[in-house]
């Protein structure tokens, strides 16, 4: 009988409409502890209408549009272009590590992202 996987944690993250915004993003092992994020050769965030259809909108560490911080953290930044060519509504996001010295992928975290839809701006 095989064990089920540990859960990742669950996020919900938010934006207006053509708005713009940073998220941060905290990642930690199993016991709590700060992840070392040099460790890692890539750093993934997507965004996609579902867990099964295209990606919308991509960020990468490679790509230079996230960030290491200190404390196990990473930021990106959406821009409001970025954030208006987005469907409005409740949509799909996943972040995911690639260990740099043995490739494996691990997701860190997914959940919801809604883009929600603003008067102004439109």
């Amino acid at each position: 009988m095989s064990m089920p996987c540990d859960p990742f944690p669950h996020i919900d993250l938010c934006i207006d409409q053509h708005g713009d915004k940073r998220f941060f993003i905290e990642t930690t092992d199993q016991d709590n502890v700060p992840l070392d994020l040099s460790a890692f050769s890539e750093i993934t965030f997507i965004i996609s209408a579902n867990v099964n259809s295209a990606i919308l909108l991509s960020k990468t560490l490679t790509g230079a549009t996230i960030t290491i911080t200190a404390g196990g953290v990473f930021y990106f930044d959406i821009s409001s272009i970025e954030s208006g060519a987005l469907p409005t509504g409740i949509l799909y996001c996943e972040a995911q590590l690639i260990a740099t010295a043995t490739g494996d992928k691990q997701t860190i975290c997914a959940g919801h992202f809604r883009n929600q839809n603003t008067r102004i701006g439109d």
